[in-house]
């Protein structure tokens, strides 16, 4: 990446755009260890030694801690709870609510052959790609997942708000290429089988631009260079956010049921992914 500096009175700042920012879990308040050789500068963020939290987010209790869990860190502070006291309560809440009527979601979302709910993503889970919550379809025609991205690393994005920690997110997720089932969409949509290219799709994408609600919209794939095909739409609020206010694990657990309905509500209220799943189904005698 090649930048050039900005005039601040009689110095020169280097400006870092937010997904740099968000993947390295910098905010206003981290504090940065700036290096010379003599012939480059780096710079990066002073971490806790025992936590992996960088700059002032490391006031998270004491607790040792992976770097995944940084921006859950950040909520857990913000929220006055031990980290992992919310890391518990949010395993507790995907496996309770596993067991939640879903079958709105099929209805709208579902194809003869989905699962409803699917899985719920646990702590390993999130290690591994950043998420703990519910998959609520499979296939991915698409899949709808709703929880907590703790970490974005894996999917190629940053958080809604940096300093506000991990988000509660409602992620779509597709198979595009054939060694990931996208073979099983060619019978539905002739010689396209990219599901992202769907007139409904794309409608689906336009509509959430102008009006998602209380959620951030976050379209990856035309947001980053590179983007994870795989997860192209995200409707995201600050864990923080949800949970505000809350005083138990019970309101807790409603507070994030409460989130759940209301995204699904704002991705299925336009009706894109019901008449994209009848269009198909109809094709081919289903």
């Amino acid at each position: 990446m090649r930048k050039r500096l900005t005039a601040v009175g009689n110095s020169l700042a280097l400006i870092i755009e937010r997904p740099i920012l968000d993947l390295l879990g910098i905010g206003p308040e981290t504090d940065l260890e700036v290096t010379t050789d003599g012939k480059g500068l780096t710079m990066r963020p002073i971490r806790d030694s025992r936590t992996g939290i960088s700059g002032r987010d490391s006031n998270n209790g004491g607790e040792d801690m992976d770097e995944k869990w940084v921006h859950l860190g950040t909520t857990a502070r913000h929220l006055s709870l031990p980290l992992e006291t919310l890391k518990e309560e949010l395993e507790a809440i995907s496996a309770r609510a596993l067991n939640e009527d879903w079958e709105f979601v099929r209805k709208a979302a579902g194809w003869p052959d989905s699962t409803c709910p699917d899985r719920w993503r646990e702590n390993k889970s999130a290690l591994s790609d950043g998420r703990l919550g519910l998959d609520l379809l499979a296939p991915w025609r698409p899949g709808i997942f709703v929880g907590a991205m703790l970490d974005p690393t894996d999917h190629k994005c940053g958080v809604s708000t940096p300093g506000s920690g991990a988000d509660f997110s409602l992620i779509l997720s597709v198979s595009y290429t054939r060694k990931n089932g996208a073979e099983e969409l060619a019978p539905y949509f002739k010689d396209n089988k990219d599901y992202r290219t769907q007139r409904e799709f794309t409608d689906l994408v336009d509509r959430l631009a102008d009006d998602s609600g209380d959620f951030h919209f976050y379209d990856h794939v035309d947001s980053v260079s590179r983007p994870n095909l795989w997860h192209p739409i995200h409707l995201r609020r600050p864990l923080e956010a949800v949970f505000a206010g809350a005083k138990s694990p019970e309101e807790r657990y409603a507070r994030w049921m409460a989130a759940a309905k209301d995204a699904l509500t704002v991705l299925f209220e336009g009706g894109e992914l019901t008449q994209m799943r009848d269009r198909a189904l109809a094709r081919v005698g289903k």
